[in-house]
């Protein structure tokens, strides 16, 4: 019985530490006909230079992720199910984080374009 209990115990540790994970599903895929940042005002869709931001939607039905690139990045703006983070062009990776989850880095196969 004792044993029994023991490995009750490692596999609910084992389960909790491999279920906080994030897993993505399908790569970014190219969408030159989207719309979306036409509706976003000039902050959000232009960088400090002044050029068109790359607009990166992220669909997932878990809420309060941030996203981050720190060299990259200009706005990130939630949405119901999604999120569009504007990224500056040539960004190469995005590093999604939330309280609970490990962090999780996914590069791109390619640098994005505006």
């Amino acid at each position: 019985m004792r044993k029994f209990l023991i490995f009750l115990l490692f596999l609910s540790i084992t389960i909790s530490l491999v279920g906080n994970e994030f897993q993505v599903t399908a790569k970014a895929k190219l969408n030159l006909a989207h719309m979306g940042l036409q509706m976003l005002d000039d902050s959000q869709k232009y960088d400090n230079n002044g050029d068109l931001c790359a607009l990166l939607i992220v669909r997932c039905g878990l809420e309060e992720i941030n996203f981050s690139n720190t060299a990259s990045k200009v706005a990130q703006i939630d949405k119901e199910g999604e999120y569009y983070i504007t990224m500056k062009k040539g960004a190469r990776y995005i590093v999604m984080k939330k309280a609970g989850f490990g962090s999780f880095k996914e590069y791109f196969e390619s640098p994005l374009k505006s």
